[in-house]
């Protein structure tokens, strides 16, 4: 399929729509991990998700040569991305609790943290934002407060200026 042939694949709106979003790292897919999904996949029922499993290849086992603010995670094998799509009209509470479901189920294969780039939404705490960035953030922290000390520069991902904990 071509790059540009995805929006159908995805039925991907022309204009912007409420969607909830959670990425879950996975170490594999060990046996139960893939019934799980396909269990969720064929009870979803009236709700619309988008599931989409990456296979990482080895991308953030390896360490990297230059500083980089990703992380290491020598494990991670897999990043699965459910997005649950919001319809105004509808109750979706149904729909958070089996995306919730989902991801409960699949934590035995998951990593207890995720990189900076996979937050999303209700993901975005100060805990998870502090585990994603590990070692890294006290480097960032150095540098916000050496070139940003104002904090001009913000972004979903809240890096607190070096002089606040």
């Amino acid at each position: 399929m071509r790059y540009a042939d995805a929006a159908h694949a995805w039925e991907d709106s022309a204009r912007p729509v409420a969607a909830r979003s959670r990425v879950l790292m996975l170490r594999d897919l060990g046996e139960g991990a893939l019934d799980a999904i396909e269990s969720f996949a064929l009870g979803s029922g009236a709700y619309r998700f988008s599931l989409d499993l990456h296979h990482m290849g080895g991308a953030l086992a390896r360490r990297a040569t230059t500083p980089s603010a990703v992380g290491h995670f020598p494990s991670t094998v897999f990043a699965l991305h459910t997005v649950l799509h919001l319809d105004p009209a509808q109750d979706v509470s149904a729909g958070i609790r089996a995306q919730d479901a989902l991801l409960d189920a699949l934590a035995p294969w998951a990593e207890q943290k995720t990189s900076p780039g996979f937050l999303t939404g209700m993901d975005v705490t100060e805990e998870c934002v502090r585990a994603a960035y590990g070692p890294s953030r006290e480097a960032l922290l150095a540098l916000k407060a050496a070139y940003d000390p104002g904090d001009m520069f913000r972004f979903a991902l809240p890096l607190a200026p070096a002089s606040q904990p």
